[in-house]
């Protein structure tokens, strides 16, 4: 059956204005496997707080998801999910889920999601596609895990496929891939995860990352987390991607809260250059 013929498991569209010196939100809808917690207001930074939640608990055979998320001129949004993406059983159809971000000029998007955990013989497509102008700002991360099956071996889905594509004023700059059939080629090689058994990735776009930047961040990983593998690349717009190989995602999330702490809330919301923040870290 044609993806687009299916039935929307759950649907979600948010949109995020600044009024005051705040933002909120000018539009929140979500229907059936989708569900959003109260927003809050967590500091007096004027950063609006969404939490997602899959009150099924699950992705199902067959499922299909959409996301549409819009941050307005100025607005600052964190959005983030209450558990793991857990990707149960495919035995017939795999599971889908496409999302569309737009962020203003001089908006912030803080997208934070749990890891993804597919379980044995799942199958599971992610579609990203984000909008950004000049001025915006996006922290965008999530974290990839062995998965779960009956005999704790981990790797036994059938496929993941998770895509994100980003467009600066309407310029297609990234398009990343990332494509897993552990049963069709062993993770566990050179040139996927070696011996590694998680996988993290991490988009930060801000007009005032430059290349000095990318040199300071990747010498405070490489020399302060040897237990970690990652690599630091500079984008052809003002941008780095971050890609990180670990043995455990408690590992990721401390990985994770260091670089927020030093690009988001000490860059991003004091205005001041990226290369000062960094060196105290």
């Amino acid at each position: 059956m044609d993806l687009t013929q299916r039935k929307i498991t759950g649907t979600l569209s948010l949109d995020v204005v600044a009024r005051r010196q705040q933002s909120i939100p000018q539009d929140a809808y979500f229907q059936g496997a989708f569900k959003l917690m109260r927003p809050q207001h967590l500091d007096d930074t004027g950063q609006l707080m969404y939490c997602l939640l899959n009150p099924g608990g699950g992705y199902l055979d067959g499922d299909r998801y959409q996301m549409d998320i819009r941050v307005h001129d100025t607005a600052d949004l964190y959005l983030t999910a209450q558990s793991a993406t857990k990707i149960y059983k495919t035995p017939k159809d795999q599971v889908r889920q496409d999302c569309q971000i737009e962020v203003g000029d001089q908006g912030i998007l803080e997208f934070t999601a749990d890891p993804i955990i597919p379980f044995q013989d799942a199958r599971y497509t992610q579609d990203q596609i984000i909008h950004l102008k000049a001025t915006s700002a996006l922290f965008l991360s999530e974290v990839l895990t062995p998965g779960w099956s009956q005999d704790m071996q981990g790797f036994q889905y059938d496929y993941l496929n998770l895509r994100t594509r980003i467009y600066l004023a309407d310029k297609l700059q990234v398009w990343d891939a990332l494509v897993l059939e552990p049963k069709v080629k062993p993770i566990h090689t050179v040139g996927l995860f070696a011996d590694y058994t998680h996988y993290g990735s991490i988009y930060i776009v801000h007009p005032l990352i430059d290349p000095e930047v990318e040199a300071k961040f990747e010498t405070i990983i490489t020399d302060n987390h040897p237990e970690v593998y990652a690599g630091i690349s500079q984008l052809n717009f003002p941008g780095l991607a971050i890609r990180i190989l670990g043995n455990g995602t408690e590992l990721y999330k401390r990985r994770l809260i260091a670089v927020k702490s030093c690009f988001v809330r000490r860059c991003w919301a004091g205005k001041t250059r990226c290369l000062k923040n960094i060196e105290k870290v």
